[in-house]
């Protein structure tokens, strides 16, 4: 079979997993660390779900053109171009989650957990934001974004690394897991760009897919490694003749069938609540921030408190 033959193939199969009122509209997050590739891998996704690469997803060379912009979703505009058989589908929201550094702190896994919440509007700039509750504190920042019946919850989340680099974002990846595994269960998938690019200092680069894969908790399933259109193949594309690569999009699609497959759920994670000193600390130290944000004088209150504790108990028990 030729690469025409089943990158056509694939395209119908995952039209099918997309039909109008087979399934309601999934919502996607791409997220990573700053460089990685991220708007250049959903570039490659709406070219292959469409079958022509246009910069749908801003790119930029550098942090500072990555990490100032606010999230941009994915959807109605790649739809608008698209041909009357796609018009049909109900294809994703993709979320271009920018800003996030290589860090797994109460900051982050917060941030996380709200994007993933669909808490954030797309509006808000996440540099302005994750900066906000560094200050003022995570409480003050989560009251200004209630939980609403129109909230729309992350559905799949693709952590996206570069093999350009071999330095993998292991504390980001650690800070994604934590939420996942604590708020709602998310399927997960991984993706190392890079494929053209692989960093020469990766001499077991199979050690390195495996570290990787292991600190998503992910199978081969669920990963993919692949390159894309980006800069250094765009006049290839821009050649009428071939608006796409099936050698490029052919991994992707086989990827994006397990992605976007119907069988797979998120759902939320309920725990039973239960009193434990733990939970009497987080709420002794959260309540204050309720109101005033958190800072210094509060770890003084949760102190003075807890010495008044043991010294009650310590009469008690003469």
């Amino acid at each position: 079979m030729d690469v025409d033959r089943k990158r056509e193939d694939l395209h119908k199969i995952l039209l099918e997993q997309v039909k109008k009122n087979k399934k309601s509209q999934m919502t996607i997050a791409v997220i990573g660390p700053p460089g990685v590739g991220k708007s250049s891998f959903i570039n490659t996704m709406i070219a292959s779900i469409t079958g022509e690469y246009r910069q749908w997803a801003k790119t930029g060379r550098g942090e500072g053109a990555i990490t100032l912009r606010a999230i941009p979703v994915f959807q109605k505009k790649y739809m608008e171009f698209a041909d009357e058989n796609l018009q049909q589908c109900v294809f994703p929201d993709i979320l271009d989650i920018v800003g996030f550094e290589d860090s797994d702190d109460q900051v982050t896994r917060k941030a996380i957990e709200l994007l993933f919440y669909g808490r954030i509007p797309s509006n808000v700039l996440v540099h302005e934001f994750l900066n906000k509750m560094r200050t003022s504190g995570t409480w003050p920042v989560e009251k200004m974004y209630p939980l609403t019946a129109e909230c729309k919850k992350i559905d799949r989340v693709i952590f996206v690394a570069s093999a350009a680099n071999s330095n993998l974002p292991l504390e980001l990846c650690n800070a994604v897991r934590a939420v996942i595994s604590k708020k709602r269960d998310i399927p997960i998938f991984g993706v190392l760009t890079g494929r053209d690019k692989r960093s020469p200092a990766l001499e077991n680069f199979e050690k390195f897919e495996e570290r990787f894969k292991s600190a998503l908790g992910i199978s081969n399933l669920n990963y993919l490694h692949c390159t894309s259109y980006c800069d250094d193949n765009i006049n290839k594309i821009r050649v009428v003749e071939a608006k796409n690569y099936p050698d490029l999009d052919i991994p992707v699609l086989e990827f994006l069938k397990q992605v976007l497959d119907p069988a797979l759920e998120s759902t939320d994670i309920i725990r039973p609540g239960r009193f434990t000193w733990i939970w009497f600390l987080e709420i002794l130290y959260t309540t204050p921030a309720k109101f005033k944000g958190i800072s210094a004088s509060h770890w003084v209150l949760v102190a003075i408190v807890i010495a008044l504790l043991v010294v009650i108990l310590a009469i008690l028990l003469k």
